[in-house]
Parts: C-alpha cells; sequence; structure tokens
C-alpha cells in the first residue's frame, strides 16, 4: 500500500460521521429509558447485601413507580386464585415406581 493511499484512507476514515448512540441497547445518560438504569441496580444490589426491608422497598418503589418501558409492563396480575376443577386426570396421579 502506497503511502498516498494510506493518507487517503485515513482522511476518509476520519472524515466520515459518527453514528449516534440513543441508548438503546446500553444505558446512556440522557438517552433511551432502561429497566436497569444504575439507581435500579445500585438500589437491588444494596437491598441482596444488606437484607433490610427498607432497601428492598426503595428497590421496589423505584421499579413499580416509574412508567411503563416495556409492553409487560402495562399487564397486571390477578389476585384472585382460579380454581381447577377436576379433569381426565383428577384423583389418578400415577406414581412412580
Amino acid at each position: 500500500m502506497t503511502v498516498e493511499r494510506e493518507r487517503e484512507l485515513l482522511a476518509r476514515r476520519s472524515a466520515a460521521p459518527q453514528l449516534e448512540n440513543p441508548g438503546y441497547v446500553k444505558f446512556r445518560k440522557g438517552g433511551e429509558p432502561h429497566a436497569t438504569s444504575p439507581p435500579v441496580v445500585e438500589s437491588l444490589q444494596a437491598a441482596a447485601h444488606a437484607l433490610r426491608r427498607g432497601n428492598y422497598d426503595r428497590f421496589a418503589a423505584l421499579v413499580n413507580e416509574r412508567p411503563p418501558l416495556e409492553l409487560r409492563d402495562l399487564l397486571e396480575l390477578e389476585d384472585t386464585p382460579t380454581r381447577i376443577d377436576g379433569g381426565p386426570m383428577c384423583g389418578r396421579v400415577p406414581r412412580r415406581s
């Protein structure tokens, strides 16, 4: 490769525009919001190390009071248990031998 060609390639590389990284995959300050933002991760680590209810409550508040980030955040669980009435195997659970 000639020196002229090398200089040309280096000039092109330095003139190329940088792609914007809005933080879709990795957390970026001021970028797209993440479920695992630094405050959430720090509070979870503190709760795991301290094993105190107050630390867990802080973590839970950060997670439960944030706006929905994923589609699953819009789902709600039912508090009432669902009764399962008899089916074809009811009362006849096979035993291992």
